[in-house]
């Protein structure tokens, strides 16, 4: 589950709650909040498709300890 906030003229995810090895970050993102997908224990890769993206939180993937692509 993506819980995301639509903020002006851009979409920011706050929080991801799933349990995929693979999340998409799709086009229209500006903003990954800080912790928003910490301690994924099974993630394994971020693809960010989002030519928008301008602010990535200051630990957003902490602790994704089997993340190894972005």
């Amino acid at each position: 589950r993506v819980e995301i906030s639509e903020i002006e003229n851009g979409i920011i995810i706050t929080k991801y709650s799933g349990n995929a090895t693979k999340v998409i970050i799709p086009e229209g993102v500006t903003t990954i909040e800080e912790y928003a997908f910490a301690n994924l224990t099974a993630l394994e890769e971020i693809e960010i498709r989002s030519t928008k993206l301008v602010k990535i939180g200051v630990g957003a993937f902490f602790g994704c300890e089997k993340l190894k692509k972005i």
